[in-house]
C-alpha cells in the first residue's frame, strides 16, 4: 500500500508490522474514543514495541493527515488532556479499504463525512461527553457554540435527542448554544428546541 511506503521511507520507519495494525485500527475505529496508553496496554504483549514508538507513529500518522484526533470539549485544559479523543479519517473511501469492518457502517461513514467536512470550513470543533454524548460541538463566532449529533436514519433514537438537551442544560454551556442541530436521512423539522436536518441538505451549506 503507498501509504505504508510513503510513511516507512519519509519517516525511516522500522516496525512496519506496528505500523499496520495501528493504521487499520484507527481507520476501522473511526468516530470513537482513542487512548494510546490504552491501545498500548492491549497490543504491548504481541508487539515489540515501547509506548514511546507508538506515540511516534501516531504523531506521523496526523503529520500526513491521514487520521485526526478530536478533543474533548472543556474550559479545563487538563481535562481536555487527560481524555481520549475520537478518531476520524481522511477519506471515507479508504476507509473502507483498509478497515476489518464488513457492514455498511452508515451511521459512522457519514459522521466521519461531518468530521470533514466541518474541517474544510475552518471551523474549532470538539466532542462532549458526560451521560450522553454529542458529535460535534462547534465553536462559532463570539463563542457562541452550535451542538452537533449525525444520526443517518430517520429512526431517530431518543439517546441522541437527550444528549443536546443534556449539553444544552450543562451550566456554563447552554447559554452559549446557538443551535442544537440533528442530521438525519431525510427527515426535516424543528422541534423542542432541536433543528433536525437531512445530512444532504446540510452539506450543501456554504
Amino acid at each position: 500500500m503507498m501509504i505504508y511506503r510513503d510513511l516507512v521511507e519519509r519517516f525511516s520507519i522500522r516496525n512496519t508490522t506496528l505500523l499496520k495494525t495501528l493504521t487499520k485500527y484507527l481507520i476501522t475505529n473511526i468516530g470513537n474514543p482513542f487512548s494510546a496508553t490504552s491501545y498500548y496496554k492491549v497490543i504491548k504483549q504481541d508487539q515489540e514495541a515501547s509506548k514511546g514508538t507508538l506515540l511516534e507513529y501516531i504523531s506521523h500518522l496526523e503529520d500526513i493527515s491521514l487520521v485526526y484526533f478530536l478533543p474533548l470539549f472543556s474550559y479545563s485544559l487538563k481535562a481536555q488532556a487527560i481524555n481520549p479523543r475520537k478518531v476520524y479519517c481522511i477519506d471515507n473511501g479508504l476507509r473502507n479499504a483498509v478497515s476489518f469492518t464488513f457492514s455498511k457502517d452508515e451511521g459512522k461513514l457519514a459522521e466521519n463525512l461531518v468530521f470533514l467536512e466541518l474541517m474544510r470550513r475552518g471551523k474549532e470543533i470538539y466532542y462532549w461527553k458526560n451521560g450522553g454524548e454529542v458529535d460535534f460541538i462547534v465553536k462559532e463566532e463570539e463563542n457562541s457554540l452550535t451542538a452537533i449529533n449525525v444520526c443517518y436514519t430517520d429512526r431517530i433514537e431518543e439517546r441522541e435527542i437527550r444528549a443536546l438537551e443534556e449539553f444544552s442544560g450543562v451550566e456554563g454551556f447552554g447559554a452559549q448554544v446557538k443551535e442544537l442541530l440533528l442530521l438525519t436521512k431525510d427527515t426535516e423539522k424543528t422541534e423542542n428546541g432541536i433543528r433536525y436536518m437531512p445530512l444532504w441538505k446540510w452539506m450543501l451549506k456554504t
